[in-house]
């Protein structure tokens, strides 16, 4: 029976960018990348969209945008002035997993029997299991852990760029039922996405109407894909001499579903914990990095999809357009509020806060009381 240092289930981003970690941080490890299919093939979109260039990793850029198009259902509000680069989700699973020093084998995870992981071909002995299994769970399940409480569910699509639409923007675009979507034209093709903010996983309960209309409609769709990303944090994040990273335990942004950075960022941490082995490090380091700028970011997701019952009731409730209209005059913070920027409140404009009618900031306290009482209960 073959044994590991590090076993990786999954090879989507998060486990090929912490096989490749672990070769930077710890190269004397011996890892194994299992999957049950290729590199990258548990995709929900072919591209991801990085909004700062990663230095550290030897990324292939594909493309470069010189900002984002912002706006409510056909109309353009304003544009972001920022650099944001384009990366070819399977291309950079293999480049990762080329980089490293890990093993890959196309096998499915079965079962764990103490330090013994069980496939379809063979059982492997290790001294750490990490799950970067994503929406599949695979570990979550098997521990019978907590599962991620609200997805990012989205319609994915190639679409050909008929109306030669410019490829120097992207277009994230937004209505009031809480969707987004993304327009990433891209040389002949736009990698589109729309997005719905949901708390389970049914794609038969929802109906995708595109947002901005006349920039998309009658392009012919290439190839059409579902998407499911988990975007609220569960811990624990490491059990016993497991751990969980990527979207095995929901870290991706919760505010645009940015994933990749977040993702990298935490295998960094997971890396260093398994080098000292001191496996428990990992969840105290990454809590103090990231867990107030999940918080945050979710009071803000909750109170605006979880009560639409309730806002109707509440007077002057803002519209989405009013809302993003506020920060015509602010593209650089509404860049921040995308990557999960932690804010305190005096870095918010006044003209910003005022729009939210007092009564409905005790929604947005009661969420965050909420999350705040549920991850320190779940931290024991």
């Amino acid at each position: 029976m073959q044994y590991y240092d590090v076993i990786i289930v999954g090879a989507g981003i998060a486990g090929t960018g912490l096989a490749y970690n672990l070769s930077q941080i710890c190269p004397n490890k011996s890892v194994l990348v299992i999957d049950k299919n290729e590199l990258g093939s548990n995709q929900g979109h072919s591209i991801r969209i990085l909004t700062q260039k990663l230095e550290n990793y030897n990324l292939n850029y594909i493309h470069k945008y010189d900002g984002i198009k912002v706006g409510a259902y056909d109309n353009i509000f304003f544009t972001i002035k920022k650099n944001v680069h384009v990366i070819d989700y399977k291309n950079t699973c293999n480049s990762f997993l080329s980089q490293s020093n890990a093993v890959f084998k196309r096998e499915k995870a079965i079962r764990i029997k103490n330090k013994c992981l069980e496939t379809n071909g063979h059982k492997y002995n290790f001294k750490y299991l990490i799950d970067c299994s994503g929406k599949n769970f695979f570990l979550r399940k098997i521990l019978n852990k907590q599962l991620p409480f609200r997805y990012w569910l989205g319609k994915v699509r190639i679409l050909k760029n008929d109306n030669n639409i410019k490829t120097n923007y992207l277009y994230h675009m937004f209505n009031d039922n809480g969707d987004v979507e993304e327009i990433n034209p891209i040389q002949g093709n736009i990698a589109y996405g729309l997005w719905k903010y949901e708390k389970k996983v049914d794609f038969d309960s929802i109906k995708f109407q595109p947002i901005y209309k006349k920039l998309i409609n009658n392009l012919e769709v290439l190839k059409e894909n579902n998407a499911v990303i988990p975007v609220t944090p569960v811990l624990p994040l490491r059990y016993n001499n497991f751990a969980f990273l990527g979207d095995s335990c929901g870290n991706a942004s919760s505010s645009m579903a940015f994933g990749v950075t977040p993702t990298l960022e935490a295998s960094e941490v997971l890396s260093h914990a398994i080098k000292k082995n001191k496996l428990s490090e990992f969840e105290k380091i990454w809590k103090k990095r990231f867990i107030n700028a999940q918080v945050r970011n979710l009071v803000s997701k909750l109170d605006r999809n979880n009560n639409p019952r309730f806002m109707k009731y509440i007077k002057n409730y803002p519209t989405t357009p009013e809302v993003i209209l506020k920060f015509r005059k602010y593209p650089s913070l509404f860049f921040k509020l995308m990557e999960n920027y932690t804010f305190s409140y005096d870095e918010i404009p006044k003209d910003i806060l005022r729009i939210y009618p007092k009564r409905q900031k005790l929604f947005q306290l009661y969420y965050y009381i909420f999350l705040k009482l549920k991850y320190m209960i779940n931290s024991f």
